[in-house]
């Protein structure tokens, strides 16, 4: 498999997860990891939360702290409707 299908699979996935877990508007890291059923978090950050933040199909809530202990996620009009 290619790595654009790769990234396209990863993106469907992402999205199909975020929309379920961010139905309710906002989500940090640990609460996508158990909705999306995941326990290591930085397989969870590489292969999900980057490509979506790159794909803007979500954001974060305090940009300038990517890696506060607050940090939660929230998706994008993009984001709803993929």
């Amino acid at each position: 498999m290619g790595k654009k299908k790769v990234d396209a699979a990863i993106i469907a996935k992402s999205g199909e997860l975020f929309r379920g877990s961010l139905n309710n508007g906002e989500a940090s890291t640990k609460m996508l990891l158990q909705a999306m059923g995941l326990k290591h978090r930085p397989s969870c950050l590489k292969n999900y939360l980057q490509p979506a933040l790159q794909q803007n199909l979500i954001e974060m809530t305090q940009p300038d702290s990517p890696r506060s202990p607050t940090q939660k996620y929230h998706p994008t009009a993009l984001g709803r409707h993929v």
